[in-house]
């Protein structure tokens, strides 16, 4: 391979003197951040080269935060062409090129839209017992990549959560607990009829001054002013759908140094 330039970034996770030394699975290399290859290194790969290493070294290009899928580097190579801007060499051929990706969806300007009717719903039921209601998580962000299913946060008063409780609860949803989340509370609608009728979302209350309220709307501002942020986590998405063959879980897994990024660069600036 040819040689490798190292560019550390703030919060570089080191595996010895090399960033994948020491590392045996490709779920060790999750939590390294940022290793930037020359493009002319990453384009004198070959056959000869497409080890376990070759894809853990590939996987880190231009920030690409992930770890490398374990079977050949050239599916790697799928990950990291669009972001390089250059064109796949045509006899490299990744194993999960081809997969179909159902788990996100590309930006539906319609999502605001989805995220109305809800609120409308919400508003036309909930009386006085709410701040306001809050469009957050991908679907809010403009271009962005993103499950097609609507976040929103009701906000509400210190000391109202029984009330709203007893509202939602009228409407069909069920109160499920903080999910392990402190600062928001999660409701499922229950009733298979107003289910029917409203967009696929995910409900949750939280306390005007909740630290996950902070996180939620920081989060979403910081990525609508962000081109950069945006572009990066939404071909991250993609690209992890396609390679997990769309499971949720390693899907999840596999974003979570970025999302913590943009999250903590979001609060410092909100």
């Amino acid at each position: 391979m040819g040689t490798r330039q190292q560019v550390k970034q703030p919060g570089f996770c080191d595996y010895g003197n090399s960033p994948i030394l020491g590392a045996t699975t490709a779920r060790q290399c999750r939590h390294v951040q940022k290793n930037v290859l020359s493009v002319s290194a990453a384009q004198q790969l070959n056959e000869a080269d497409h080890t376990i290493e070759a894809a853990f070294e590939l996987c880190l290009v231009f920030g690409a935060y992930q770890f490398a899928h374990r079977s050949t580097a050239s599916a790697v190579w799928r990950l990291i062409s669009q972001p390089l801007g250059g064109a796949t060499p045509s006899n490299i051929e990744g194993d999960w090129a081809s997969m179909t990706v159902t788990l996100v969806q590309k930006y539906n300007p319609e999502w605001p839209t989805w995220f109305a009717s809800i609120r409308q719903v919400l508003e036309a039921s909930l009386g006085d017992v709410y701040l306001r209601i809050e469009h957050v998580g991908s679907t809010s962000v403009p271009g962005m990549t993103a499950k097609p299913i609507i976040d929103i946060d009701v906000v509400i008063a210190n000391g109202r959560f029984e009330e709203i409780k007893r509202e939602l609860a009228q409407l069909g949803y069920i109160h499920e607990g903080d999910l392990c989340i402190t600062g928001r509370e999660a409701f499922d609608l229950r009733n298979d009829n107003l289910k029917s009728k409203l967009p696929p979302h995910h409900l949750y209350v939280c306390v005007e001054d909740s630290l996950e309220l902070k996180r939620h709307i920081a989060f979403r501002d910081y990525l609508r002013g962000n081109q950069r942020y945006a572009e990066q986590l939404s071909q991250m998405k993609w690209s992890l759908a396609a390679e997990h063959e769309n499971d949720k879980q390693a899907y999840m897994e596999g974003k979570s140094v970025l999302v913590r990024e943009i999250i903590e660069l979001a609060l410092k600036s909100f």
